[in-house]
């Protein structure tokens, strides 16, 4: 009983956070793209890895080795991992983005909603005690913001693109896996 209500208070403060994060929508669905994206390009990589591997010990069996199909396949790879790379960079650049917009945000408001405080609530409190941890509250909010919305979107991906490519790869095998794991 106790966890579901921490976890509807939890989801309570949450609500403002995203409706701060509404103004970047733009930015966010791009964030989930380029997540996308560079995690699909990193999780078949090793598919075309294997390509590879087929081709050298059809040659150890008793043929020639196809040096300019490997030479192709490991060119798309290297290209497949860069553009990896370069989206996953692109991700965590729109993430600081926003997660650095939507802190700036609250901090203006916050200063907003100090500065029409009667006199007399400045008046049991030091102010810099006050800055202190509206500071500290608002770089805690947006450091939690950056590492776990991106991580959500990144992990979440790698996840069910690696669970898709294992049951392209062999259905069964996926299955017995995931429910030995569970």
């Amino acid at each position: 009983m106790r966890g579901r209500s921490t976890e509807r208070a939890s989801f309570i403060y949450l609500k403002p956070l995203l409706s701060y994060m509404k103004k970047y929508a733009v930015m966010l669905v791009f964030t989930v793209i380029f997540a996308v994206g560079g995690t699909l390009l990193g999780v078949i990589g090793p598919r075309f890895v294997s390509r590879i591997a087929d081709i050298i010990l059809a040659a150890v069996h008793g043929g020639d080795v196809d040096i300019n199909s490997v030479v192709s396949i490991s060119i798309m790879v290297i290209s497949f991992y860069v553009a990896a790379a370069i989206l996953s960079y692109f991700q965590s650049f729109f993430m600081v983005t926003i997660t650095q917009k939507t802190a700036y945000n609250l901090r203006k408001d916050i200063n907003r909603k100090v500065n029409i405080l009667p006199l007399r609530f400045f008046d049991s409190s030091t102010t810099g005690d006050l800055l202190s941890r509206v500071t500290n509250d608002v770089d805690t909010i947006g450091m939690t913001m950056n590492q776990s919305v991106g991580t959500l979107f990144q992990q979440g991906t790698q996840f069910i693109g690696s669970l898709f490519l294992m049951f392209i790869t062999n259905w069964l095998l996926t299955l017995v896996a995931s429910t030995t794991s569970l």
